[in-house]
């Protein structure tokens, strides 16, 4: 079976506790339930997309490195709330991040988006990742 990830995080102390994780896991497990997916939770509290501290360390960077020497299969879907999740930085970090993870074979859910991107997809149709 197919793995769906689900990448749930917030910057701030002051925003555990609140109800972003129940939020973002229901409709993570509702999804993957849909689709046919094992869902997994990389969860990454406190570790901020802003200046990509969640590419440098945490759950998050740790599932990037994973993917890379193979350890998580290719063929996993990435679930995020919305696509600046995976990165906040500038015009040139954030895209970069985005195509390298299509190009490990990855698919990836932006739920706010309402968009399911593959490297195919992005390949053939240029305003799926100008929109991205």
């Amino acid at each position: 079976m197919k793995k769906l990830y689900s990448c749930i995080g917030w910057s701030t102390d002051k925003q555990t506790g609140n109800i972003s994780l129940a939020r973002q896991t229901e409709k993570a497990k509702q999804y993957a339930a849909i689709h046919g997916l094992e869902y997994v939770q990389i969860l990454d509290a406190g570790v901020s997309a802003f200046r990509g501290k969640n590419t440098t360390r945490g759950e998050f960077y740790g599932f990037i490195n994973a993917v890379k020497v193979g350890v998580i299969s290719s063929d996993s879907w990435l679930y995020v709330e919305n696509l600046d999740r995976l990165s906040r930085q500038g015009v040139m970090p954030a895209p970069k991040l985005f195509t390298s993870l299509l190009n490990f074979g990855l698919t990836i859910v932006s739920v706010m988006g309402g968009k399911t991107y593959t490297e195919e997809r992005v390949s053939n149709n240029v305003h799926d990742l100008l929109s991205s």
